[in-house]
């Protein structure tokens, strides 16, 4: 059972995090507070995810002697456990999935995603509610969906419109030879909880894409596309797309930036944020398998969404970040600290020792990159509890009014631990920033 000390810890927690979003918010762009100004109501009211609060038991998994304090000067992440049985075909978690958040109704979704070595790829659409406990919901069973199955796809919620957005993603057992890739945009309105997505009939971006990364750009009301592979070898790695949101009128493009970051052929496993107190997008680390810049990057660049036209300029980091060069990590923003925070993640020496498998240094860790001034960023690694096994490929939906981060599933790189399988994890987790966090 949860302590009553921890109880009033997350109570005082999050009633600071309202007062902090609302004092913080004169910093933010005021076109994105304009857009803003609507859903932050319904998300305030409601920004205690109860599921992993008073009504429910949190437990570390064995071997982690976690102190209830550990948050005040880091993060604190929790295993939640009452509720959290993913519904599906199968008994473990997934790889290549795609998380959506809704934080107005509380509701995280999960579509897709594979057991490679299993054989198993899905087209399921799941539900989790978070209030009052964590309840998930089949809302399209695997194999009864249109949408054909993958993994991989990029996506976004649409808070404008309430709706799913996902794009693109791969077949990994299509045929040898043919393009594994998709090209098409699916959408859900999650208010109806129709039966199925709805394709958009819509000209389609130039090359399919999978493992690439999507953002929401509130202010241009539409979704930001960076990154991703191609597995005919086109040359997608360091495109910029943007998908116009109003519905009826959807509209992909190009964004056609003057200098680009390295990675032509392919960037994947990559972080990728919307920094909303300066209107731009960035993008750290991942790495691509083919070409003269072929392995793992160690860069972070930054694109002015005001103007993209003027292009992608580098950031330089200020002191030293965990590793020379790292891939599959989670990257998010959050305005209140004007920080990104990444879940490490894989660091190698030379960039050449990921396409080999060599040397990987799996690190069970979350820092904080903060701007300092214009193109410059301080890495602090963050006092971090983790409970037992370590989940590679982990996506953190991060709830900036709310202020608490969950995840699920994901691929677990230590050995079976409780709630885990040997490969797949499966469990739900809550993430909340301490002092040390802000």
């Amino acid at each position: 059972m949860m302590t009553q000390a921890y109880q009033q810890l997350l109570r005082a927690k999050v009633t600071s995090s309202c007062v902090a979003v609302i004092a913080t918010i004169s910093y933010v762009d005021s076109r994105v507070v304009a857009h803003a100004a609507p859903l932050m109501s319904q998300s305030i009211v409601t920004n205690v995810p109860m599921g992993c609060s008073e009504n429910d038991i949190l437990t570390d998994m064995p071997g982690n002697g976690v102190a209830e304090s550990g948050i005040e000067d880091g993060v604190l992440v929790r295993r939640c456990v009452r509720g959290t049985t993913i519904p599906g075909s199968y008994d473990g978690g997934l790889e290549g999935y795609l998380s959506f958040f809704a934080p107005q109704s509380a509701h995280l979704y999960n579509f897709a995603g594979s057991q490679g070595f299993e054989g198993l790829q899905t087209n399921h659409l799941r539900r989790l509610s978070i209030r009052p406990h964590f309840v998930w919901d089949l809302l399209i069973p695997n194999g009864k969906s249109a949408v054909p199955k993958r993994i991989s796809a990029a996506g976004i919620f649409d808070p404008f419109h309430r709706r799913l957005i996902m794009y693109g993603g791969q077949d990994i057992f299509a045929a040898p030879g043919t393009d594994k890739g998709f090209n098409d945009t699916w959408v859900y309105p999650v208010d109806d909880k129709p039966k199925d997505w709805t394709l958009l009939n819509i000209a389609p971006p130039q090359y399919s894409r999978f493992q690439a990364k999507a953002v929401l750009d509130p202010i241009g009301q539409r979704m930001i596309v960076f990154g991703g592979d191609n597995a005919t070898g086109k040359l997608v790695g360091n495109q910029t797309l943007a998908l116009t949101l109003e519905p009826g009128k959807e509209v992909w493009s190009e964004l056609l930036p003057s200098v680009k970051p390295p990675g032509d052929y392919e960037r994947i496993y990559h972080g990728f944020a919307y920094d909303s107190r300066r209107h731009r997008v960035v993008v750290l680390g991942g790495g691509q398998l083919s070409g003269v810049q072929a392995g793992a990057f160690g860069d972070a660049w930054a694109l002015p969404l005001d103007d993209p036209s003027k292009g992608w300029y580098p950031l330089v980091f200020a002191n030293d970040p965990p590793g020379p060069y790292f891939v599959a990590m989670n990257m998010f923003y959050d305005v209140v600290s004007d920080a990104f925070y990444i879940y490490f993640g894989a660091v190698y020496e030379q960039p050449k020792k990921w396409l080999l498998g060599q040397e990987i240094a799996q690190i069970r860790e979350v820092w904080q990159m903060k701007p300092a001034g214009s193109n410059s960023m301080v890495w602090t690694k963050l006092r971090t509890v983790f409970p037992g096994g370590y989940p590679l490929l982990t996506t953190v939906m991060w709830d900036d009014f709310g202020r608490f981060g969950l995840s699920m599933t994901g691929i677990n790189a230590t050995s079976s631990t409780a709630g885990a399988g040997a490969y797949y994890n499966r469990e739900v987790r809550l993430y909340l920033l301490g002092e040390g966090g802000n």
